[in-house]
């Protein structure tokens, strides 16, 4: 077995439900904050054009920002989970971070392949050729992403303990699951806040 370093790393982390609740908080900007909205200059960024719908690209600009987060948060719950040492941190953290890149714009082509099958089923009159290819896409990006796992999965079995491994299934497992209950908590709360300029009607 590889001969391993007992060094701890990263010993100050995210450390409990609350404050990894704090960071999820921080995951979903609230809708009209930092983009005024059409009709009121909308959201410009130096370089790029101005985006007919303003709404629409804040949307996915904050969703990719959320997708970067949780990818910082689950290597930093993995890392005390796994109880990595510096050597095994310095090879799994820079595949880590190429992955999750690769893994995000996966999703993202995946995002917008769904949006237009959806567009295209709601048609009126359905091109049965277009479903057809958007389906096949759709299938050809859910296995890039299965491979772009099972890659990582390969990186961590040479590079980890028998332990570690068996900590890493049961991290997935777990992260998975918090991860779940911590974003509809976090929905929640947003839907429980009044919108900036909104008064709520008074309750009799």
């Amino acid at each position: 077995m590889i001969g391993l370093r007992k060094t701890p790393v990263l010993k100050i982390l995210i450390p409990a439900s609350l404050a990894s609740l704090i960071f999820l908080l921080a995951l979903f900007p609230r809708p009209g904050i930092g983009c005024p909205g059409p009709g009121k200059g909308g959201c410009y960024y130096p370089g790029q054009p101005i985006q007919e719908n303003t709404a629409e690209a804040q949307r996915r600009l904050n969703q990719q920002r959320m997708r970067e987060n949780i990818a910082t948060l689950r290597l930093l719950r993995m890392t005390r989970a796994l109880d990595l040492t510096e050597d095994q941190a310095a090879k799994i953290f820079p595949m880590a971070n190429r992955v999750e890149k690769e893994k995000m714009e996966l999703n993202r082509q995946l995002g917008q392949e769904i949006r237009e099958l959806r567009q295209l089923v709601a048609a009126e009159a359905p091109d049965e050729g277009k479903i057809k290819e958007k389906i096949v896409r759709i299938g050809q990006l859910r296995e890039s992403l299965r491979l772009k796992e099972a890659e990582f999965e390969a990186f961590l079995e040479k590079n980890l303990t028998p332990v570690q491994r068996a900590r890493y299934v049961l991290f997935s497992l777990d992260f998975a699951q918090f991860l779940g209950q911590n974003l509809e908590r976090v929905r929640a709360l947003q839907r429980e806040k009044p919108q900036p300029g909104v008064k709520k009607s008074p309750q009799f």
